[in-house]
């Protein structure tokens, strides 16, 4: 559901009206004013800040039910994060999230050992959170791909062994996970290595974690990845499995959202790969 232009546009400019609110008051000298769109994902819309170039105002312009956070609580997550040094800190806020003033991260090409680094030490967060149970996300999702009426493009999660193989994700040791740590959600700020984007931050299977993470890289890179965030407790029976849940979420989430798996939209499988990748035993 989009969110309505007329209410987006008077939160900008409350933002900007109230720029001596924000945090970082003390080192601006005069009122932010709104730059261009430099960052679009499907939810939120970021704007640099033409005289204030250390931040950027981050717009919510639009919102559905399938995100894991409503908006205020995916900020009060990204600020414990902050104050860990692993996000940007956010200055400004809303109260609901809908307009975000955040610092300024520089993004480009990612190191394997910045990303490995930066997922452990978000795996070592201590936060309350909601649990992410993937079978009742994906059976989520399945219902609203039904309402679509485009089930046929879908794989369905409550097959038996899809169900058992995400109840045996679900019930594995939890911890703090981003589930959303592509590299493009990621940036520097002064050489620390940052994330951006909460929404879908959970207690969650460290190992779903990490294959959503890893999921852009070459088969035996992505094992070698995996072993390096998760150490001792990598399981390559489980490693499998998450990566397989990986597949089956991100095609169901796309659908979901978008109603389609057009290429232009996502990297998920059709229903056929998807079952292919549910047959194979690697």
């Amino acid at each position: 559901m989009a969110t309505h232009a007329d209410n987006t546009d008077h939160l900008i400019q409350q933002a900007l009206d109230e720029w001596r609110r924000w945090s970082c008051a003390d080192a601006i000298t005069e009122r932010p004013v709104l730059g261009t769109v430099i960052g679009e994902g499907s939810a939120n819309r970021i704007y640099s800040l033409r005289n204030q170039d250390r931040y950027v105002l981050r717009v919510r312009h639009a919102t559905h039910d399938l995100s894991m956070n409503k908006p205020h609580q995916e900020i009060a997550i990204w600020q414990h994060a902050a104050q860990q040094g692993l996000a940007p800190k956010v200055v400004y806020d809303t109260g609901a999230g809908s307009v975000v003033v955040t610092e300024r991260l520089t993004f480009g090409e990612v190191t394997t050992g910045a990303h490995t680094s930066l997922l452990n030490d978000i795996h070592k967060l201590c936060y309350r959170m909601p649990i992410l149970s993937l079978n009742t996300v994906a059976v989520r999702y399945w219902s609203v791909i039904q309402h679509q009426g485009i089930a046929h493009l879908a794989i369905d999660p409550r097959a038996d062994k899809i169900k058992w193989e995400l109840d045996r994700l679900d019930s594995d040791v939890t911890c703090v996970c981003h589930n959303d740590l592509s590299t493009a959600n990621i940036g520097q700020l002064n050489g620390v290595t940052m994330a951006i984007d909460w929404e879908y931050a959970a207690l969650g299977n460290p190992h779903f974690d990490t294959a959503i993470a890893s999921e852009g890289l070459e088969w035996h890179r992505r094992i070698s990845f995996a072993e390096n965030v998760l150490g001792q407790s990598f399981n390559s029976r489980t490693w499998l499995a998450a990566c397989r849940a990986e597949l089956l979420i991100n095609h169901l989430w796309t659908l979901a959202t978008h109603g389609t798996l057009s290429a232009s939209l996502a990297t998920a499988l059709t229903k056929e790969q998807v079952e292919q990748a549910w047959s194979d035993d690697k």
